[in-house]
C-alpha cells in the first residue's frame, strides 16, 4: 500500500488548485492508500476556524471538516507555523493535530509519494 503525503503550504485563498489537491487526497484514500496531510506556513489556516466565509473558503472548510469521514490517516499541522499564526490545538478541526518538525521529517521520509499544493 502506497503512503502518500499531501503538503499544503498556501492558505484558504490559494484558489481552485487547493480544492483539486484536497480532492486528489480523497481519491487516493478511496483506493486504500495511506494518506497523510501536512499543513505548514499559511496552510495551517486550512484546519482552523480563523478565516473568512467567502464561497471558496466555505468549500475548502467543508472538505477539511469532512476529512475524518474519509478516514484520512493523519492531518498534521506544523508546530512553528501554528505558533506564527497563533493557532492552538483547540482551534483545529478534527482530526488535525499539531506536531513538531522531528515527527514531520519522519513522516516525509516514510512516504512513497509527496505532493505539494
Amino acid at each position: 500500500m502506497k503512503q502518500i503525503v499531501f503538503c499544503f503550504r498556501n492558505g484558504p485563498l490559494a484558489g481552485i488548485a487547493l480544492l483539486e489537491h484536497v480532492q486528489m487526497a480523497l481519491v487516493a484514500k478511496a483506493f486504500n492508500a495511506t494518506v497523510r496531510i501536512v499543513l505548514s506556513d499559511s496552510g495551517v489556516m486550512l484546519a482552523s476556524n480563523l478565516y473568512s466565509n467567502n464561497e471558496l473558503t466555505s468549500q475548502t472548510r467543508g472538505y477539511f471538516k469532512s476529512l475524518a469521514l474519509y478516514d484520512i490517516d493523519e492531518v498534521l499541522v506544523e508546530e512553528e507555523s501554528a505558533l506564527n499564526f497563533g493557532i492552538v490545538q483547540t482551534q483545529l478541526f478534527a482530526p488535525a493535530s499539531i506536531t513538531n518538525n522531528k515527527n514531520l521529517n519522519r513522516i516525509l521520509r516514510m512516504a512513497d509519494i509527496i505532493l505539494e499544493a
